[in-house]
């Protein structure tokens, strides 16, 4: 199960995720993820993954697709933060992918 909650501003937008993105949830999200970019173009995304429990490989997949497109990652604990990690590491291999902006860590704030 994964809880999605759209927080938006003037300013950006914020997908805070929650409980685990995995099989069917990911292609939620990236639903929802397409929806905010039609509906703001040009918008800042923030995806909140604090609350993740789990993600599988096509989550994974799907947050490196949104980093690579903008979006930055906030996470919390070893295993989010590890694969925040692996995303930012791996975009800045790709062939012109920079990678400038490093990934937010911050602590649970709620």
């Amino acid at each position: 199960m994964l809880r999605i909650t759209t927080d938006m501003t003037e300013h950006g937008a914020t997908l805070i995720l929650e409980g685990r993105l995995a099989g069917v949830w990911v292609s939620e999200l990236d639903r929802c993820w397409h929806t905010v970019r039609a509906t703001r173009p040009g918008l800042s995304l923030c995806i909140d993954m604090r609350g993740l429990a789990f993600v599988d490989a096509a989550g994974e997949q799907l947050l490196a697709d949104m980093y690579g497109c903008g979006a930055d990652l906030l996470a919390s604990g070893c295993w989010m933060k590890s694969i925040v990690e692996k995303i930012y590491t791996n975009e800045a291999r790709r062939p012109g992918g920079a990678a400038t902006r490093p990934p937010k860590d911050e602590g649970r704030k709620r």
